[in-house]
Formats: structure tokens, C-alpha cells, sequence
């Protein structure tokens, strides 16, 4: 492969995910844009998205289920919220 020379090589397609467990309420997937951070009259060159994909506990069923330590983690943290009221560590515990 002669990556220097003047023939397009075909690249895969990049894929940029980020997994959401915040306590907002958000859809199962939505695209974030980085040029929503741009004032509004900036001409960029560049455009960078993202999908977001929440994965709290009962949201994005058919991701979190394919995958047991995804759906372990979202279960976990759904169980150290509902009792977090008095101490983070005796929640976790």
C-alpha cells in the first residue's frame, strides 16, 4: 500500500459513540454536533459528530441487552440512586 503517493485510498468509516448515564432525561440516541458549541456567524472547516446513547438502566433495550456487562453496569447504577439519599459509600456497599 503506498500511502504517500496521489491515489485516494478508502478508509473504513470512523465511528464516534459516547455511552450517557446522566440523570437527565434524555432520548435512547441523539446526535450532538460540535459546531452547537460554535457561536453562531463561525465558518468552520471541520464538522465532528457524535452519538450519544443513553444507557441508564431501561433505556436503549436492544444495545444493552446484547451486551451482559453493559446491562450490569446500568442496573448497578440505577440501584446506588435509588439509595444514594443518606451516603454515596453505603450505597455502593
Amino acid at each position: 500500500m503506498n500511502k504517500y503517493g496521489s491515489k485516494l485510498l478508502m478508509l473504513p468509516a470512523p465511528k464516534f459513540v459516547v455511552f450517557y448515564n446522566g440523570t437527565q432525561d434524555e432520548p435512547d440516541e441523539k446526535i450532538l454536533k460540535l459546531s452547537d458549541s460554535f457561536p453562531k456567524a463561525t465558518d468552520s472547516d471541520i464538522e465532528v459528530r457524535c452519538r450519544m446513547v443513553n444507557i441508564n438502566y431501561g433505556r436503549s433495550q436492544e444495545l444493552v441487552s446484547a451486551c451482559k456487562p453493559l446491562n450490569e453496569y446500568s442496573w448497578l447504577i440505577a440501584e446506588i440512586r435509588k439509595k444514594k439519599e443518606t451516603d454515596i459509600e453505603k450505597a455502593v456497599d
